[in-house]
């Protein structure tokens, strides 16, 4: 008895990000600006930054910034603000491990567009 096994290429399904109010913002140029004079972008620093800020007010500050950071206008910002650096920072020496995979993927979200 003969059994063939025919192997087919497998195509992983993606999983999209769900929107979020500041990749939302950042899609324009009147948003962008909006963004830069706001001064989020530095209370998302601090907050992540920051000894004192729970787990999830890090995480939340840091989905932000991989939103923003994931379009071009976004980046941008993100680049000004220094802001990539502290976060792979984290990466390497968060005490968390969910803190680490976060800022992980959040990376990857920066990573998509062309200056990141």
């Amino acid at each position: 008895m003969v059994l063939r096994v025919k192997i087919l290429p497998v195509k992983y399904k993606t999983v999209k990000n769900p929107i979020h109010f500041y990749g939302e913002l950042v899609k324009t140029k009147n948003g962008a600006e909006f963004l830069r004079n706001s001064k989020h972008l530095q209370r998302f620093r601090s907050d992540i930054l920051s000894s004192e800020t729970s787990l999830i007010a890090k995480r939340a500050a840091l989905w932000a910034l991989g939103h923003v950071g994931s379009n071009e206008l976004g980046i941008k910002l993100i680049i000004e603000a220094d802001l990539i650096q502290p976060i792979i920072n984290l990466a390497e020496n968060a005490d968390f491990l969910s803190l680490r995979g976060t800022c992980i993927y959040i990376i990857g979200m920066l990573s998509n567009t062309k200056n990141g």
